[in-house]
């Protein structure tokens, strides 16, 4: 647990570098994500009329699909390059914050987004396929019960724990699978090197002396991802009213989903050890 908490603190020590700029950022994103919204909503409102056939379909994959991974891929291409900066400032060198973007990391990132999606997927459709058989069972045999007894409140405890153990495997899937090439984009962002370089770097050239890099990502970005759940929960449990809500799990949830992972990974990336030279990242 020791390497997984400096981890941790490495990335974290990386944010506060770029607090200032972190913050015009957590503005921003929350800024697309609420046009992002809209945006759905009004594709879900109104359709594509313009389209001869298939429009509800489209309107779909746009919805569920197209709009969330292009604000997600955006945001987290500026993050990146923010967290660079911040490493820098962490390693004690004078570096500005001046954004350039590069076409190797988006590329890379786009790949590395398609490649979890579909891991993603696969997961989840597995997932629901094993819930379909034991989870359905679990609570028909819980309402039969309870129709019998007349113990609705056990029915609908088993009902609430079944759907909080599908949330989780759910998250599970969701970490497991950006976790498999989440290093990718960073690796080539700092190293300057290929999407296949990268590829290579992160399965070969890494130090695993204190456990798989990518495992131990894993772990943080599933603590991460409970940790945004249980606190959009609470904030549902407590106001109803929708500003509030607005204003605080928006950015928090860029804040646990995009930007204190974004820094561990830059730590990770940069804390490795070169294999040609041995010397620190850079």
């Amino acid at each position: 647990m020791s390497i997984v908490m400096q981890d941790l603190k490495g990335g974290l020590a990386v944010v506060r570098s770029v607090q200032v700029a972190v913050v015009v950022f957590l503005v921003f994103a929350t800024g697309v994500e609420l046009a992002a919204e809209a945006l759905s909503e009004g594709i879900l409102s109104e359709g594509l009329p313009d389209l001869p056939f298939g429009s509800i379909w489209l309107s779909f994959v746009l919805v569920s699909w197209v709009v969330p991974l292009f604000t997600t891929f955006l945001l987290a291409l500026f993050m990146i390059e923010i967290a660079a900066i911040g490493g820098d400032r962490v390693a004690g060198k004078e570096a500005r914050m001046h954004l350039v973007f590069r076409g190797r990391v988006a590329w890379s990132l786009f790949l590395a987004c398609v490649f979890s999606l579909l891991i993603v997927m696969l997961l989840t459709w597995l997932l629901s396929a094993f819930q379909g058989v034991i989870g359905w069972s679990l609570l028909g045999d819980a309402m039969r019960q309870g129709n019998g007894n007349g113990d609705m409140a056990g029915t609908l405890s088993t009902i609430r724990t079944v759907g909080a153990v599908n949330q989780l495997l759910v998250l599970i899937a969701v970490a497991f699978g950006v976790s498999r090439y989440a290093l990718i984009p960073l690796i080539v962002r700092h190293r300057d090197v290929s999407f296949g370089e990268a590829w290579t770097i992160q399965n070969h050239g890494f130090d695993n002396s204190h456990g798989n890099v990518r495992n131990r990502f894993f772990r943080v970005f599933l603590a991460l991802l409970v940790l945004d759940g249980l606190f959009a929960l609470a904030v549902a449990q407590v106001t109803s009213i929708d500003l509030i809500s607005i204003l605080l799990v928006y950015p928090m949830g860029i804040l646990l989903i995009i930007v204190v992972p974004t820094g561990i990974l830059t730590h990770m990336v940069r804390s490795q050890p070169r294999s040609d030279d041995g010397a620190a990242t850079t």
